[in-house]
């Protein structure tokens, strides 16, 4: 009977449905707690299961406590390598707390959009993962209990934006939940947030700030192992940039053996791929540096770190000249890296949609710009033409991954880096062009080298015309938001507290303008395309709609090793490569010259020859014909052209054979410069001349400036003339929108002592006001702008970009045209240039053709001293150069005003004429004798 009744309880053939247990909420709770007592994670889960199966099969109504079970399961899925179930669980933990219902916990809510955040990042969907700790950070801030949760999120969020590149707003969230930690007194979260402050800090190259993160870091870290390790990682960092090498091994040595200690294979493969790098790149130790990779290697479980590490042997086999070995590790990096299918083929490359999404792009686009170096490489010393077009297609792809990389950005911080640090992509893909003999390519990449930032903030201008002007007023309320905490910082006053605290509400409003960003995007699907839309001009379209009639465009490329000019008008288009060293020397010595203006007056003969020199290594080549209007996209700085001279022993200035002109680019001068509102027929100049100014401003007075804009105002009807007090700062930013044409007369300097960091300032009479703070309002309706201020196109030359001036960023406010200055000019050449600049724009001449004759005027009109470039050619025309109408010349409505005048005194006098032979007061006609054939 026993062993029958044993049979039958074993038998597989016979269910007995489990009776659950069933009780209260509090019941389940506390058997969730029992639930959690045992340490092997599988165990776990099926006991936390058959709670859930119990739940459900006791029909108990979901609350806060049903939610913790989910949220709790998920997690241990999670943990246990499935992701997916884990991040199903909570989902539905999250669902059923952001209920309204009492029974729900809204504060848990910040624990399970924590774990959401991290599963997300985990899989690379880094968009979502970005919102998950952004919610739990919201939802957790309004819980003292969950301050915890909003410090680890910060952290988890700045090492994001590290990995996306995005320093500036990593540096940002790193500060804010280093604050949230202070205050829960946790040092390990101090250090941890101090420690991703501190890495986004060394690749911005703030050094001082870094050191003394890292200094701090290690004061709270000091009994943890693994923070110790990361700590004196960053340390060894901060001495690369230094260029202390002894010392960055040292610390990447003891680095390496806290990891060890501490038991953490991924810092140990880390820091071994670091010292890898300092022996390769800066010791020249090629077999201790792939000894080093090859233990990372061994470190190393995730594919993405092991492809890291590949592609670093790969960069170390390139070195040693060992192509076909270097090729081979670094398409093997790729595949590992992306986990998606990528072509085995050397000569094709993964599809741009594995690589969107992908969290890591720093370290993906490394991987990509090496490819396209070795099959550079590969054909400089093999010659073989598939290898040259595959480097093409490579460094297209990469400008690809740039662009998504700049999209993801928020600060120009970051941007900027990002900017300078993709600057060898464009160099090696342009040097690929040539070798091509692909002008066309050519002049993509060089439209893609510079000022993208430029074209991202036309791109959103033209975009925000398709928003509601509701949402137009929000985007700019936020916007000035920033630009105001931007302007803050950048003060001297205030302590280190004061700056905390500021940093933190810009890392606010930035994340504001970032959510906005994101509603309108998905809300406004004609803002989205049109914001993130390529408007790279083409060739074609520079051919058939940006240049005008006999104009030619020459673009030039300065790189590390290489330079290029390209050129293109109606006809023909042409790429040459320029003499590097010969470009350098001659750069320097004429800019010399240039800042010294006395010396152009002892050696003329020498400035002659150094210009005419610079005219034959970038004009001359390209064959320029006689009375072409030039347009010239300079790479960096500007540099006056119009006074390159043709010969060498004698003057013979370029102006005196071609207008010249300047463009960011020729995207820019594509782009549609369409004002919000129509231009009134009442409003047609602005002019400002503050004549004197503020003590505490330190500028001297400009006496006659207010007579010399008067007597610009009066070549055009209705202007409006502010002078002396009256040319205050709100005075311009509140007119200066409304007119087609602004001139200023006033003060300006390439940096002010009133900033704590150099920035281009404009003077009124009461204050300065900085790039940041030219709130201008949307899609203004000047067309021109004339900057008669010193240095008004001069600024920080940002690589990768251009030089960030005052004229720039007029130009990003939307205004297509600029007139401004390369130096400080004397006011009489500055007065009268001006005066005939106006005259030829009133005649209808274009903008370049009437700067040409202005200057031609002051050539030829001024004894050999004025005639000096110093005297004339620092003012340039930037931008679009067609012709503007600012309304009617005042003469020719005083003509009109003339002719009906007469016309109605004329209508008045033969009224009078008519009324008096109707009324009769005239004498009477006498009859006329009638004659004819019959009496």
């Amino acid at each position: 009977m026993i062993y029958i009744l044993a049979a039958f309880l074993s038998c597989g053939s016979f269910n007995v449905p489990a009776i659950p247990l069933c009780g209260t909420s509090r019941d389940f709770s506390d058997r969730i707690d029992a639930a959690l007592e045992g340490n092997h994670p599988a165990g776990v889960i099926d006991r936390l299961e058959n709670l859930k199966n119990d739940w459900e099969n006791c029909h108990l109504a979901k609350d806060s406590t049903f939610a913790r079970l989910y949220h709790i399961l998920g997690r241990y899925y999670w943990e246990s390598g499935n992701i997916e179930k884990g991040l199903t669980y909570t989902r539905t933990a999250i669902g059923v707390n952001s209920e309204t219902s009492p029974a729900a916990s809204g504060k848990a809510l910040a624990n399970s959009f924590f774990n959401m955040g991290a599963m997300y990042a985990q899989k690379g969907e880094i968009n979502a993962a970005v919102e998950a700790y952004r919610q739990a950070i919201a939802i957790g801030s309004r819980h003292d209990d969950k301050q915890f949760i909003v410090a680890k999120a910060y952290k988890e969020l700045a090492s994001i934006l590290f990995g996306q590149g995005d320093l500036g707003k990593s540096v940002l969230a790193a500060e804010k939940g280093f604050a949230v930690s202070r205050k829960l007194g946790d040092s390990t979260l101090m250090a941890e947030n101090l420690i991703e402050k501190s890495q986004s800090l060394i690749a911005l190259e703030a050094l001082a700030e870094a050191e003394t993160s890292l200094q701090s870091a290690k004061l709270l870290g000091s009994e943890n192992q693994r923070l110790l390790a990361a700590i004196y990682s960053l340390f060894a960092e901060y001495h690369v940039k230094k260029e202390q090498i002894p010392a960055a091994i040292s610390n990447y040595e003891i680095s390496y053996r806290h990891f060890v200690k501490s038991g953490f294979l991924y810092g140990c493969g880390q820091a071994s791929v670091n010292l890898g790098y300092l022996y390769a790149e800066r010791a020249g130790n090629y077999k201790t540096a792939l000894e080093c990779y090859q233990r990372a290697l061994g470190y190393f479980q995730a594919p993405q770190d092991k492809a890291i590490a590949r592609n670093a042997i790969a960069g170390v086999y390139r070195k040693m000249g060992a192509g076909e070995q270097a090729l081979a590790f670094n398409q093997h990096a790729i595949r590992e890296f992306l986990q998606a299918p990528v072509p085995r083929n050397r000569y094709e490359n993964p599809e741009a949609k594995h690589i969107r999404q992908v969290v890591d792009k720093t370290n993906l686009l490394d991987m990509v710009v090496l490819k396209g170096h070795l099959l550079l490489s590969d054909y400089e010393t093999r010659g073989e033409t598939p290898s040259l077009k595959a480097a093409l297609a490579t460094y297209m792809l990469a400008d690809t991954m740039i662009d998504f990389m700049r999209w993801e950005h928020v600060g120009t911080v970051s941007k900027l880096f990002w900017r300078n640090k993709t600057r060898d992509v464009y160099e090696h893909a342009i040097r690929t062009s040539y070798l091509l003999n692909d002008p066309e390519k050519a002049f993509f990449f060089f439209e893609k080298s510079r000022a993208a930032l430029l074209q991202d903030q036309i791109n959103e201008l033209g975009a925000n015309a398709l928003l509601p002007e509701k949402e137009r007023i929000k985007e700019r309320q936020l916007q000035s938001r920033i630009n105001e905490l931007l302007i803050r910082l950048s003060s001297e006053d205030g302590g280190e507290a004061q700056k905390g605290s500021l940093r933190a509400s810009l890392y606010d409003a930035q994340e504001a303008l970032q959510h906005f960003a994101k509603r309108v995007e998905g809300s406004h699907p004609a803002y989205f395309a049109y914001k993130y839309g390529q408007r790279i001009s083409t060739l074609k379209n520079l051919r058939d709609h940006v240049l005008g009639s006999n104009q030619g465009f020459l673009s030039y490329f300065i790189g590390e090793k290489f330079a290029y000019g390209f050129y293109c008008d109606g006809t023909s288009a042409s790429l040459r490569e320029i003499d590097f060293e010969r470009y350098q020397e001659t750069v320097r010595d004429f800019e010399r010259y240039l800042l010294a203006p006395q010396l152009q007056n002892q050696d003329f003969k020498a400035y002659l020859k150094t210009s005419f020199q610079l005219f034959a290594l970038l004009i001359q080549p390209f064959g320029v014909t006689e009375g072409k209007r030039l347009v010239i996209s300079p790479d960096g700085k500007f540099l006056p052209f119009a006074a390159l001279s043709r010969n060498a022993d004698k003057e013979d200035f370029l102006v005196r054979h071609s207008p010249v002109s300047y463009a960011y680019s020729a995207s820019f001068l594509a782009s549609k410069h369409t004002p919000a509102t129509k231009q009134s027929f009442f409003r047609t100049f602005f002019g400002m001349a503050p004549v004197a100014f503020s003590p505490e401003l330190g500028q001297a007075s400009l006496p006659g400036s207010d007579k010399a804009v008067n007597k610009l105002g009066r070549q055009f009807l209705f202007p409006k003339i502010l002078s002396g007090k009256a040319a205050s700062k709100s005075a311009f930013l509140m007119n200066m929108a409304q007119f087609p044409v602004v001139h200023l007369f006033t003060h300006a300097s390439a940096a002010s002592e009133h900033m704590s960091k150099p920035a281009p300032v404009l003077y009124f009479s009461d204050s300065v006001t900085t790039l940041s703070e030219l709130d201008l309002p949307y899609r203004p309706a000047t067309k021109l702008i004339v900057l008669s201020a010193c240095e008004t196109g001069v600024g920080v030359d940002q690589s990768g970009e251009g030089v960030f001036s005052l004229a720039r960023i007029f130009a990003g406010a939307g205004i297509p045209s600029t007139l401004t200055t390369l130096w400080k000019i004397e006011s009489r050449s500055a007065y009268q240039v001006s005066s005939w600049f106006y005259e030829g724009l009133c005649d209808g001449l274009p903008l370049d053709c009437a700067l040409q004759q202005a200057q031609l005027k002051w050539l030829n009109s001024s004894d050999k001293t004025e005639q000096l470039p110093y005297q004339w050619a620092g003012t340039v025309l930037i931008g679009k150069t067609g012709k503007i109408s600012a309304g009617p010349h005042p003469m020719t409505m005083w003509l009109i005003l003339a002719v009906v005048v007469l016309a109605a005194f004329a209508m008045g006098y033969g009224s009078r004429l008519m009324k008096r032979n109707n009324t009769g007061t005239s004498k009477p006609v006498p009859k006329k004798r009638r004659f004819g054939l019959f009496i």
